[in-house]
């Protein structure tokens, strides 16, 4: 039963994700300040996802929803920021391709999220 639910679950919030795809050409700390959701390595290849980068007296910050957290920029090596032409686009042939691939034309996201969430409620 709770197997059950925890599919439920996990099947639900994959139709509320999202695409988020990332230009393929690195910019500048300065160029990524104030574009929106970026992606920066630093020198090791570790990765971060900032919702903005912002800079006060100076200094870059990533802003997470979270924390706030300095940026040091001799240690970063790249930073993609968002192609959000190119993600609505993918956002929205993934929810196509969910929507109409295994369900009847004319049948809606509403009635699949509703259906889910009373099946959750009436412990399927």
């Amino acid at each position: 039963m709770k197997n059950k639910r925890i599919t439920l679950l996990v099947l639900l919030f994959v139709f509320l994700q999202s695409c988020t795809v990332y230009n393929s050409t690195s910019v500048s700390l300065e160029e990524a300040t104030d574009k929106g959701k970026v992606r920066v390595f630093n020198n090791a290849g570790l990765e971060w996802v900032f919702k903005e980068i912002q800079m006060k007296d100076s200094v870059f910050y990533g802003v997470t929803s979270k924390d706030t957290l300095k940026i040091r920029q001799n240690q970063v090596s790249t930073i993609y920021t968002i192609d959000k032409e190119e993600s609505e686009r993918k956002t929205k042939l993934l929810k196509k391709s969910l929507l109409y691939s295994s369900i009847p034309m004319g049948a809606g996201l509403t009635v699949i999220l509703v259906s889910l969430v009373l099946l959750l409620l009436h412990g399927y």
